[in-house]
């Protein structure tokens, strides 16, 4: 299977089958994402800014990304920096 197909794939299922605590759960339900396809779409700076936001939230997810080679996604495509 290629890369792009199973990134695809992971970037849309939900945070609980993907396996994350119930915390982290309770967490995204808060900031409003249910998947890393979410997150993906919501700029740095606004994410930040999301009730529910924490920096252990964060350390959660990038530990997760890094683990699956997925960390780029957390970084802003071109032409999605407004300001």
């Amino acid at each position: 299977m290629a890369l792009a197909v199973i990134e695809n794939d992971l970037l849309h299922q939900s945070f609980q089958t993907l396996g994350f605590d119930q915390d982290f759960i309770a967490a995204c339900n808060a900031i409003g994402i249910n998947c890393l396809a979410d997150v993906k779409r919501i700029p740095a700076r606004e994410l930040v800014l999301k009730n529910g936001f924490s920096y252990r939230w964060l350390e959660i997810l990038s530990a997760y990304l890094k683990e699956k080679g997925l960390l780029h996604i957390l970084q802003e495509e071109p032409g999605n920096k407004n300001g």
